[in-house]
């Protein structure tokens, strides 16, 4: 009898503890769909976050960045938002100019969309943003020419004469010459400024004089705009008033309306045209664009891609001519049959992006994560700064550099 109870109690207690081991099995199962849906559900809500920070940063641009005046809405292009600025110019005597009739002004700029990239800051970064574009609250064109209205700039409706003035470049990038500090950052920004001036009398044009240079002041968060635009507007202004036009107005210095046209659109005609280039290293930026290579062989010495198997934003290259090692230091750039990469000092070839024909780069961070021998790093520069200043900088500020087509040069 002992013993049949005792069987009968194993009996129970092994079938209590199979009920107890499936019962924690459900559980188990259960405790793990719920962290699962708790997840799904956390992750959703962190995208519709982030969407709604970026719907936000969309709709009211001027939020990047405090001083900035904007249009009220926001636009998308080539995956970034645009901040428009409306700088508040001051004013100017600019006298009347009794020689000419009416001023033209022609947009030959290769990107119109915009006028440069803001710093932005470590908050913008994290909700997803790698660079912001920046525009003039009006188009270049019109905004130009209201400056001469609003400036006093009379002409003389009797005179036959037009003057024309050709916008190549108008913009702002972003770089440093000292370190950078918490409480002082001594971020600089210029403005980039390129402009041809001509004469025209009846049919055809007459060179006159190129205004072009560049201007820098403390980024002094943003408020360097309207100082740029104040002197560029003084500086033009100044030029334009010193131009004796009837000297040059000479038949060997004439220039039909064809030829003008073609001398702006060569540049832009090359690129568009630029299908079936070899790859491989080449030594300026005009050997590119005429397709003449420096080397008949390439060696890519290190790939830099932090680990992932994806196209690397940076390479280490060597050229060959018959087998012969050529120095590529100074080459201009690399052409993998896809991407250009620009050499930014030391063979060391940075990828840009193409986002419709323009050519950016914002893949700072990349390098500061990979882990590059400092003699390499020691020896390259971004625009006009060394990669030591701009490493100190993205511990604040996100900076996105874009190639000038006329120069091949990042600015």
């Amino acid at each position: 009898m002992r013993i049949t109870l005792l069987f009968l109690g194993c009996f129970g207690l092994q079938v209590t503890l199979f009920a107890q081991a499936d019962w924690e099995k459900r559980e188990a199962r259960a405790t793990a769909q719920k962290e699962a849906a708790d997840k799904a559900a956390q992750n959703k809500q962190n995208e519709e976050k982030l969407l709604n920070e970026k719907r936000n940063i969309d709709n009211n641009p001027s939020k990047l960045l405090p001083g900035l005046h904007s249009t009220g809405f926001g636009s998308i292009v080539n995956a970034y938002p645009i901040v428009f600025i409306a700088p508040d110019s001051k004013p100017q005597d600019f006298m009347s100019l009794t020689n000419i009739s009416k001023i033209k002004i022609i947009d030959a700029r290769n990107d119109i969309e915009k006028v440069g990239f803001l710093p932005i800051g470590n908050d913008v970064q994290k909700s997803g943003y790698t660079c912001v574009g920046i525009q003039l609250k009006k188009n270049l064109i019109p905004w130009l020419s209201e400056q001469f209205i609003q400036n006093g700039f009379q002409t003389d409706s009797n005179n036959n004469r037009q003057l024309v003035l050709v916008a190549q470049k108008f913009w702002f990038s972003n770089g440093a010459t000292n370190l950078y500090e918490s409480f002082k950052p001594k971020l600089l920004t210029t403005l980039h400024y390129s402009f041809d001036l001509y004469s025209s009398v009846s049919i055809g044009y007459y060179p006159q004089k190129k205004i072009a240079g560049s201007i820098t002041t403390l980024f002094n968060s943003g408020k360097a705009y309207d100082y740029l635009i104040d002197s560029f507007l003084c500086v033009l202004r100044k030029e334009i008033l010193a131009i004796d036009f009837i000297p040059k107005e000479t038949e060997n210095n004439w220039q039909s309306p064809v030829d003008f046209n073609d001398h702006y659109s060569s540049t832009i005609k090359k690129l568009s045209q630029l299908v079936n280039v070899p790859r491989g290293i080449y030594a300026t930026y005009e050997d590119f664009l005429n397709k003449k290579l420096q080397c008949d062989s390439v060696e890519i010495v290190r790939r830099y891609s932090n680990y992932d198997r994806t196209t690397p934003f940076a390479q280490l290259l060597s050229g060959f001519n018959n087998g012969v090692h050529e120095n590529t230091l100074k080459s201009w750039g690399y052409f993998d049959g896809a991407s250009i990469y620009l050499n930014t000092g030391n063979g060391f070839f940075i990828r840009l992006i193409n986002t419709n024909g323009k050519y950016e780069f914002f893949h700072i961070k990349n390098i500061q994560h990979e882990r590059i021998k400092e003699d390499v790093l020691s020896g390259i520069s971004i625009g006009n700064t060394s990669y030591k200043l701009i490493r100190d900088y993205t511990k604040a500020f996100g900076l996105t550099y874009q190639l000038d087509i006329f120069s091949g040069m990042l600015y």
